[in-house]
């Protein structure tokens, strides 16, 4: 379980509320359940990924901050 890509997998649950979501905002269009799902699944972790990218770039910043204050 240290392998990143394990945090960026979403539950079951979370897709399939993604998923509904989705199939709710087409109006109109309509998409197979399963091009939902797979939508749903790369939002999710687009989302992750980027959350992860951020907290890393946060933390060398605080890190660097840090590190220029002890002179």
């Amino acid at each position: 379980m240290t392998n990143p890509q394990n945090h960026l997998e979403p539950s079951h649950a979370e897709v399939a509320l993604m998923a509904f979501t989705i199939s709710q905002s087409q109006k109109g269009r309509h998409r197979t359940a399963e091009d939902n799902w797979l939508e749903a699944e790369r939002i999710i972790k687009e989302q992750r990924l980027l959350a992860l990218t951020q907290e890393k770039s946060e933390l060398k910043y605080t890190k660097s901050k840090q590190a220029s204050g002890k002179k």
